[in-house]
């Protein structure tokens, strides 16, 4: 079941700290009143839901990113420390990568919520007489599933990108490697301002916001 975004604040990037290491996520911040529409139904109402869920996904995608962030700090310390001792492995990185597993697959469903909302929509575009139909105010019903489409595309190529950091870091011989491999974590290369613009402009156009 969907579920509408709680919160009357607008999605923003902005720079948190772990381990003195700077970097980004999608955060919220106080600012906007979120519009009140009277009772929709049929396809309108379908796509404000799933324009909620695709934000609700992201927002959990943000918890399991923030989590892993601390994982991979723990890993890069214990790393460090067995590098140090000309060791390349260690027992009590077995724990951290298990749990780095565990958000990696949390992470995994959450890109297959991505993709069954995109499916969802692209369902609907074949009930419409042309897929340039407005819906709301200025979006072609196109667009909706162009944006859902990039989203989606950028949270796979992102899983893609810290599975690889998963199967890797633990391995590594060098600190220059460790700290590479969290950096890359951190950043969430695929993540950028543009996806959150366009997450912040379908939430405005179907009254989130």
């Amino acid at each position: 079941m969907c579920e509408t975004p709680k919160s009357s604040r607008h999605l923003s990037v902005s720079s948190s700290s772990t381990s003195n290491e700077e970097f980004k996520t999608v955060s919220i911040s106080a600012t906007n009143t979120p519009k009140v529409l009277g009772n929709m139904t049929g396809m309108h109402r379908i796509v404000r839901d799933c324009v909620a869920d695709i934000y609700n996904a992201v927002q959990q995608w943000n918890k399991h990113f923030l989590h892993g962030v601390e994982i991979l700090g723990e890993i890069k310390n214990i790393k460090f420390d067995t590098l140090d001792s000309n060791e390349i492995y260690s027992e009590s990185l077995q724990e951290y990568c298990q749990t780095l597993e565990g958000v990696l697959k949390s992470m995994s469903s959450i890109v297959n919520l991505l993709s069954s909302y995109l499916n969802t929509m692209e369902g609907l575009s074949k009930l419409l007489a042309s897929e340039k139909e407005i819906l709301f105010s200025t979006w072609s019903f196109d667009t909706f599933i162009q944006t859902a489409q990039f989203v989606l595309n950028s949270y796979q190529k992102e899983f893609q990108l810290k599975t690889y950091i998963k199967e890797h870091i633990a391995h590594c011989k060098d600190k220059n490697s460790v700290a590479f491999y969290f950096i890359i974590w951190v950043n969430e290369a695929y993540i950028g301002d543009d996806l959150i613009v366009q997450l912040e402009a379908m939430l405005v156009e179907t009254g989130h916001r």
